[in-house]
């Protein structure tokens, strides 16, 4: 099921900006300058501002499935200054990007979201490069530990490997490298 755009302000508010740790999210997902990052599933924007400042010469490429949150997002965008985002509407299994491009996916609450899972997963690491990085976040109060553990499946029989695996008190954090 999808979140949807008519509450996109759930998502993106000085609470939930309050409560999220965004410089140690960034360091959890070994965002560095001069990355091509994909941002699967970025509703109205609540990450994008930060991962386009972190990636800086690198291309941030923002999709969501919603044309309405990317309507949001790109009324966002002009305000940060960001002119290495790239928005697409697009779903997670079939994306317009070129094979190998990107160093860094990051899904934070939205791989759970996805319609076809097994589609989407040979789709994130066709599009991902030998030694790229993939990064999930998930909300604990809706992804169970089992869930999480058919997600690192998924991952690792599509050729990436585990490098963290990390509970938080509200998330679970899963960090994969393409090898």
């Amino acid at each position: 099921m999808v979140f949807p755009a008519k509450f996109a302000f759930v998502l993106d508010n000085f609470i939930r900006r309050y409560l999220v740790n965004m410089k140690g999210v960034l360091k959890d997902a070994s965002l560095n300058e001069g990355m091509n990052v994909l941002e699967i599933g970025c509703g109205p924007g609540f990450f994008t501002p930060y991962l386009a400042k972190a990636a800086g010469s690198g291309k941030l490429y923002a999709v969501d499935i919603q044309q309405e949150m990317i309507n949001r997002l790109a009324k966002k965008i002009p305000l940060n200054s960001s002119n290495n985002v790239i928005t697409m509407v697009g779903d997670a299994s079939s994306l317009n990007i070129k094979d190998n491009e990107i160093d860094l996916i990051f899904a934070y609450y939205t791989f759970h979201e996805f319609a076809d899972k097994e589609k989407s997963v040979k789709e994130l690491y066709r599009i991902l490069k030998k030694g790229g990085m993939l990064f999930i976040a998930e909300p604990r109060l809706e992804v169970s530990r089992e869930k999480m553990d058919y997600t690192i499946h998924l991952f690792l029989n599509a050729g990436l490997r585990l490098l963290c695996d990390k509970p938080k008190l509200f998330s679970w954090y899963i960090k994969m490298e393409k090898f």
